[in-house]
């Protein structure tokens, strides 16, 4: 093993546990204090071991050419895929921040809630059945009368 390849895996795990927790903190930050830490912690697990197994992937890859120039490009290789990586993860926090952000709205101004009382200025009245005329195209004929099923029944 070269020891490019054993000094990217040492910054790449650097680089991967650090943004990482970054990621975190900024996310239980970004969601909602204590009541988001969990979901942030939930998430930074899956982000924590997809950074390391881009790491370890990038790592053997085989590349050609002088040591210094394998270990920058598989390190701007892990650069660019921990920016999607963590444009993907910030994506999923701002969704369900957003979610949070309406579930508040709504318990704030009451809605969302489905009315259990009476409809006000409403008796118990229901619509008569109405009959409807249908008429064929064709010249002379009379129209049918349909006559719907009376809801009271």
């Amino acid at each position: 093993m070269g020891t490019e390849i054993v000094l990217f895996l040492i910054v790449g795990v650097v680089i991967a546990v650090v943004s990482g927790q970054m990621f975190s903190y900024n996310g239980r930050k970004y969601v909602g204090g204590k009541r988001g830490g969990a979901g942030a912690a939930l998430a930074s697990i899956p982000f924590h071991l997809a950074t390391l197994g881009v790491v370890v992937l990038i790592s053997v890859y085989p590349f050609e050419g002088e040591p210094i120039r394998n270990f920058l490009l598989r390190l701007g290789l892990l650069l660019l895929l921990l920016a999607v990586l963590y444009g993907i993860a910030v994506g999923v926090f701002h969704r369900r921040h957003q979610e949070q952000e309406v579930a508040e709205f709504e318990r704030k101004h009451g809605m969302g809630q489905v009315p259990t009382g009476p409809v006000p200025d409403q008796d118990d009245r229901v619509p008569e059945p109405r009959t409807y005329e249908v008429g064929n195209d064709q010249p002379g004929s009379t129209p049918e009368k349909i006559h719907p099923v009376d809801p009271r029944k």
